[in-house]
């Protein structure tokens, strides 16, 4: 029995061995259009055929001579080791189904990824030195540690331990925890007002500031970056080499119009009032240190 799969097009399907990437963050816009591009336009689904033939052979067998071998070639026979001719039939059977195979976003970014390894088009940052090569606009993938915005943190902290400090023996002042949580709230509201999440990718000799779509970035992306290595692919939007450049994860709104003079005294009277409560609030660095590069990613993978 053979087995044959055909595309919509009538073509075999060829297999390709790829690495399977799981995309934690995926920015679905942007990669729909890079796919277009490289793909001559994206199919979400395609029409596979499966035909299936099934070959069956009926055989007669009848006394005979050896001395006429000629005769026996021109009327189909073969000779049997038992010096009878037999004669085989062959029936073939075949039925045919279609269905049809959708692609999901997962699938279409290892499609796009297989698409950028042939083409080489991605650029490695994996060390000072290979900064040299890279200027903004071009494609890059580097990996590492990834951290969240202080401020991110602050608030998600801040939320999952209230429920404890309202009902804890060593509860603060009902005025000093009122205070706290409206400041925490308008931090909350503020960053939300942003389209933009600031995070940092953290490697050894270099960091890579990330400006992620708030739309793609929900809780549980959040939550899934929390420790590991993860493998970013983006487009540099900036790039900066000497030791003593600096720049603020906290950029946006209100905050990161006070970021410079107010906020690490801030954080810093937040982790004190933590560890106060037998809690420890270990918040990322507020500052990037150069070098690093700016990168809107299309998408965080494992």
């Amino acid at each position: 029995m053979t087995r044959d799969r055909q595309d919509s097009g009538g073509s075999p399907q060829s297999s390709i061995i790829v690495e399977l990437a799981h995309p934690i963050y995926l920015d679905t816009p942007m990669l729909i259009s890079f796919l277009a591009a490289v793909d001559d336009g994206v199919s979400f689904s395609s029409e596979v055929a499966e035909r299936i033939a099934d070959t069956r052979k009926q055989s007669g067998e009848g006394a005979g001579e050896v001395k006429i071998p000629g005769l026996a070639a021109l009327l189909g026979l073969s000779l049997s080791a038992s010096g009878k001719y037999g004669r085989e039939k062959a029936e073939d059977q075949s039925t045919e189904s279609t269905f049809v195979r959708q692609h999901t976003a997962a699938s279409l970014f290892n499609r796009l990824r297989l698409r950028m390894n042939q083409q080489n088009v991605l650029k490695t940052v994996d060390s000072t030195s290979s900064l040299e090569a890279v200027s903004p606009g071009d494609l890059v993938t580097v990996s590492g540690t990834i951290d969240v915005s202080p401020l991110e943190t602050l608030v998600k902290i801040f939320n999952n331990l209230l429920p404890f400090l309202e009902q804890g023996d060593t509860t603060p002042p009902q005025q000093e925890l009122a205070s706290t949580k409206q400041i925490v709230e308008l931090i909350d509201r503020d960053l939300k007002s942003s389209p933009i999440v600031d995070l940092v990718l953290r490697r050894e000799g270099l960091s890579v500031v990330i400006t992620a779509s708030r739309e793609s970035f929900s809780d549980d992306v959040s939550a899934a970056l929390l420790g590991g290595t993860f493998t970013l692919v983006g487009k540099v939007t900036a790039k900066e080499t000497a030791p003593d450049a600096e720049t603020l994860v906290v950029r946006r709104g209100a905050m990161g119009l006070i970021a410079d003079a107010a906020l690490t005294p801030m954080l810093q009277q937040a982790s004190q009032a933590f560890e106060s409560e037998g809690a420890s609030l270990d918040l990322p660095d507020v500052r990037v240190k150069g070098p690093y590069i700016q990168v809107i990613p299309l998408a965080v993978y494992v």
